[in-house]
């Protein structure tokens, strides 16, 4: 049997980024610009997402991380001590979203922000700096209670504190701009 009868069905568009030249002509150029136009669209999104979730990152980072360090050092922690940890870090945070906005009823309702180098980001000498200090923390202080308080408190105060010097320095205005 010959194949002159045979047809072959096409890939539906969507499930493909290459140019269908039976739908563009034959250069498939609207196809490439679709896919042009997308992917600036996706590229721009993309950007947006890790914006967003640029400082929810570190901060995850550097709880997630001086909390292990210290369930190493002192143990699993008992119930106590995760509330105590837990504590610490919202007070840390109430206490600095004060200190930044002036009044509690302020925290709920944070101004627009221009948008910050991508540098910026990048929280590694941040996260350094507070899973360092749940270290020495977690190494030098023997009481549990303190010690799961210290790190809470500490992590989210040195992570904020940092973290804001970072951002500010990411967007200093460079020269011939």
């Amino acid at each position: 049997m010959g194949t002159e009868g045979t047809q072959h069905k096409a890939a539906p568009a969507e499930a493909s980024l290459l140019p269908n030249p039976a739908r563009c002509g034959r250069s498939g150029g609207a196809t490439r610009e679709a896919v042009s136009v997308s992917m600036t669209e996706y590229r721009r999104r993309l950007r947006g997402s890790v914006a967003q979730s640029a400082a929810p990152y570190g901060y995850t980072l550097t709880i997630w991380t001086s909390g292990a360090i210290v369930a190493h050092v002192q143990g699993v922690p008992a119930t106590v001590h995760a509330l105590v940890f837990a504590a610490g870090a919202i007070l840390s945070f109430m206490l600095i979203g004060v200190l930044a906005f002036g009044r509690p009823e302020h925290l709920l309702r944070p101004p627009k922000e221009r948008d910050v180098e991508v540098w910026g980001a990048f929280h590694l000498p941040v996260v350094a700096a507070a899973v360092g200090l749940a270290t020495l923390i977690a190494h030098g202080v023997d009481n549990a209670v303190v010690c799961w308080l210290l790190v809470g408190f500490l992590g989210t105060s040195s992570y904020l504190l940092l973290v804001a010097l970072q951002f500010m320095l990411a967007e200093r205005p460079r020269a011939g701009r």
